[in-house]
């Protein structure tokens, strides 16, 4: 009866010893939309599609036909959540889930991100459309989502330098359809 007893004793004094640490607790994850990835072109027709993740780890596509009604905003820079789940809901295709470990790291970067810098606007070419990688936060005091923009590809580029944006970047664009 006494070996578990001392099992666990030996089990904290090697933890004692070796400076092993309670796992820190991570920000906890309070928003319903982390991430989003879309693409819009009007060259050659109206086309708007792309790719969201939600706080659960599910990765979505979302597509709008040219024939559709576009999905427009109440601001260029300030999403409510009903608003972007009207937009997330058109054509829905759940294509899997993203792992809850991987998940809550990527979510701790995104704070970071906000911090930025951001390269030079650099044009490329015309007509391309644009494809937008983008982190979420959520401001629970006006209860809205404020884009934190990673990656812009397409007629012009544009990126977040900041360390935690470059790896957001290197996790978001191959998983949502990138190259």
């Amino acid at each position: 009866m006494a070996t578990p007893y001392i099992s666990r004793l030996s089990l904290l004094l090697i933890c004692a010893l070796c400076g092993c640490q309670q796992p820190q607790i991570d920000k906890e994850i309070i928003q319903n939309i982390l991430f989003e990835a879309n693409y819009i072109s009007s060259g050659w027709g109206a086309l708007y599609n792309g790719y969201y993740i939600d706080s659960d780890g599910g990765l979505y596509r979302f597509q709008y036909e040219a024939e559709d009604e576009p999905w427009k905003p109440e601001s260029a820079d300030i999403y409510s959540e009903k608003k972007l789940n009207e937009k997330y809901a058109h054509n829905r295709t759940s294509l899997g889930t993203i792992k809850a470990n991987t998940l809550s790291r990527m979510f701790q970067l995104i704070d970071e991100a906000v911090q930025g810098p951001y390269s030079a606007r650099e044009f490329i070419m015309v007509d391309a459309g644009i494809t937008t990688y983008i982190a979420y936060r959520y401001k629970t005091e006006t209860q809205a989502y404020i884009p934190v923009v990673l990656l812009v590809t397409g007629d012009y580029t544009e990126r977040n330098l900041s360390d935690a944006g470059i790896e957001l970047t290197k996790w978001l664009v191959p998983l949502m359809g990138g190259s």
